[in-house]
């Protein structure tokens, strides 16, 4: 039953990553011209538009295709623990995180401690940040896409 169910999620991981590397090169609005200048999947007019330090940006394209939602991380807050929303909390090893959208930027904000009772989600989210509720798993994609440099094409 293991088995099947871990081949199951493969093969989600793989159909995810598939659709993030069509929408990533099926955004380019003027083919060879435009690719010369900007080879790779990053800028204007690609699937990723954007990365700093502040995280990453996805143009409106692909923030529709992906279905990302996101709601006030006061409005989360507010609710009891059972209705976080499931697809927001993110565990990989001992990481827990989740995606915070502040000014179009998408960014991980890692914590430590219970998401209820951390003084640093607190102290280091402003009024305005969203936290992402759907979507989360082609932007877990997308996030390692941008971080590893595949602005350049390979």
């Amino acid at each position: 039953m293991k088995k099947i169910a871990l081949n199951l999620n493969l093969q989600i991981l793989l159909v995810l990553f598939l659709q993030l590397l069509i929408v990533a090169f099926s955004f380019s609005e003027n083919s060879k011209a435009q690719e010369t200048e900007e080879s790779g999947v990053l800028g204007p007019g690609k699937g990723v538009t954007a990365k700093s330090d502040l995280g990453f940006k996805l143009s409106p394209e692909a923030e529709k295709l992906f279905r990302v939602q996101s709601k006030s991380w006061q409005e989360i807050i507010a609710k009891k623990p059972n209705d976080f929303p499931k697809n927001a909390l993110i565990r990989v090893k001992n990481e827990k995180y989740f995606f915070r959208i502040r000014d179009h930027w998408i960014k991980r904000f890692e914590f430590k401690e219970d998401f209820w009772t951390s003084q640093q989600i607190l102290e280091e989210l402003r009024d305005s940040d969203r936290i992402v509720v759907s979507g989360t798993e082609l932007l877990r994609i997308t996030e390692l896409f941008a971080e590893n440099g595949h602005e350049d094409g390979h």
